[in-house]
């Protein structure tokens, strides 16, 4: 409370989940599409101990995309005993969202949850549509209708991101974060500038008038390439979002290459390491001509438990066959 209240309280409190500063977070988590997974196993320990509560993993539409909540889901239906999952659905990862499921998800929206065709109901799982996510009675209406379930349920509720601040709810991408700004008018305290994203955006750009081959890629974080919604529109099919799924930017890369394009990952230094399989396995050992842009990758912003900015270091540059860069100052 005292963050939000007073500006030398601000950094008082972490950014993500944190067991050391409330008895209500479970693990230290950072990164995304992990809360199922992890809440199967709560569920698990309570079944082996013979106890019953309810236990109730939350996730966001945009994480959905990320392999760890696919294969939560997959796992949930078999423990057929108390598991809520509340699925808050604002049609927006980071930027858009990418991916054949959110297909699915419009159009569960669109029918009220109705729709015969059901991923969430496919995965074994029971269902619940809450229309206005926003709106509390609602929401308590069906939390109550869930609360001590014998089964794994899924409460899907539609929600506006940005909500209650009108420059958040038409400029989602953008309000996703923000540097300090004025609270009237929305503007930031801080002019734009030239930076490494702006940068290698145009140099790609550049490339891909040139050069058909060259393709952009990244896992829900397009603007640390500087290419912003108009920016993707200039690049077309030759930028590449996969969605919150590290493993498919890589691997996909690795396909690209082999194939004969030019394919350019960029991704922030502490989330690199969810995919350190897949560049020594399905990148390196073939020898596939890949180019990865790692940001933040330093002592530089962001930098805390989760979210490490000089792990890239030690992890990547004892890959065998990566060629590593990395300036020294």
């Amino acid at each position: 409370k005292d963050a939000y209240l007073y500006e030398e309280h601000y950094d008082d409190v972490t950014g993500y989940s944190c067991p050391q500063e409330s008895e209500h977070d479970h693990f230290t988590i950072g990164h995304t599409s992990t809360s199922i997974s992890l809440a199967c196993g709560l569920a698990k320990a309570r079944d082996l101990r013979g106890e019953s509560a309810n236990v109730i993993a939350i996730i966001g539409d945009g994480s959905l995309s990320g392999g760890e909540a696919l294969e939560g889901m997959d796992f949930a239906a078999e423990l057929d005993s108390n598991m809520i999952i509340v699925v808050n659905d604002n049609d927006m990862s980071i930027a858009e969202n990418h991916g054949g499921l959110y297909s699915n998800l419009k159009l569960l929206r669109e029918t009220n949850g109705q729709a015969e065709c059901n991923l969430f109901k496919a995965m074994g799982l029971d269902y619940v549509y809450v229309d206005h996510g926003n709106d509390l009675r609602e929401l308590i209406g069906a939390f109550k209708q869930v609360k001590d379930s014998k089964k794994p349920v899924v409460v899907h509720i539609n929600t506006l991101k940005g909500k209650g601040y009108k420059p958040a709810e038409e400029h989602k991408e953008e309000w996703h974060w923000h540097l300090p700004f004025d609270i009237e008018t929305g503007k930031s305290h801080f002019p734009e500038v030239e930076d490494y994203s702006s940068v290698t955006c145009e140099y790609l750009i550049e490339k891909m008038k040139k050069d058909p081959t060259v393709v952009a890629i990244t896992s829900g974080t397009p603007t640390i390439l500087g290419f912003t919604q108009e920016k993707r529109k200039q690049a077309g099919r030759q930028f590449v979002d996969v969605g919150i799924a590290e493993e498919t930017a890589v691997a996909l890369a690795s396909g690209i290459a082999k194939g004969g394009g030019k394919p350019v990952y960029g991704v922030y230094s502490s989330f690199i390491q969810r995919t350190y399989d897949q560049i020594s396995q399905d990148l390196c050992i073939d020898g596939n001509p890949a180019t990865i842009v790692v940001y933040t990758g330093s002592v530089f912003g962001m930098t805390d438990v989760t979210h490490l900015g000089p792990q890239d270091i030690p992890m990547l540059s004892n890959i065998p066959g990566l060629v590593y860069l990395a300036p020294t100052t």
